[in-house]
């Protein structure tokens, strides 16, 4: 979505809140995810995950969120980043992930490699991206909002 349809979402959303009513955003960070192996407690970082468009769209959610909030829409009450972790068994089913659930990721050929070479050298090893999502809480500033 483009960012200006984001600005517009979270005015909408603002109309058809309660007076003083919340929203909660969660997006992935413009940082790029990690891609690790696990083994045990043991973790080796393969790589990055990359994305065709270069996590574009995660910076324009930062920009339209802070345009918002610069607007004075919304008051933010609490903002927040955590880690979120995908697991996957092998390379295999985790590029199957990103065929139907993150379509514009992708890894390279070398970090395949290194990838399936590090899950073969233990049995309890599995495959983890590991990305930074920030979370933010913004009540509407708009007293007069009609809300449902």
């Amino acid at each position: 979505m483009p960012p200006e349809g984001m600005v517009h979402a979270f005015e909408v959303i603002s109309k058809l809140l309660k007076p003083c009513g919340c929203l909660v955003d969660i997006h992935p960070t413009p940082i790029p995810a990690e891609l690790l192996v696990r083994a045990g407690e043991l973790e080796t970082l393969v790589g990055t995950v990359y994305e065709n468009d270069n996590y574009i769209e995660y910076s324009q959610a930062e920009a339209a969120q802070a345009s918002i909030l610069a607007a004075m829409v919304y008051n933010l009450e609490m903002r927040n980043t955590f880690l979120f972790e995908i697991l996957a068994a092998d390379v295999e089913e985790l590029l199957a992930y990103f065929a139907d659930d993150w379509r514009s990721a992708y890894l390279t050929s070398e970090e395949k490699e290194l990838a399936s070479r590090l899950l073969g050298e233990s049995d309890r090893s599995q495959l983890v991206v590991r990305e930074s999502i920030t979370i933010a809480r913004m009540c509407n500033s708009n007293k007069a909002s009609t809300g449902r």
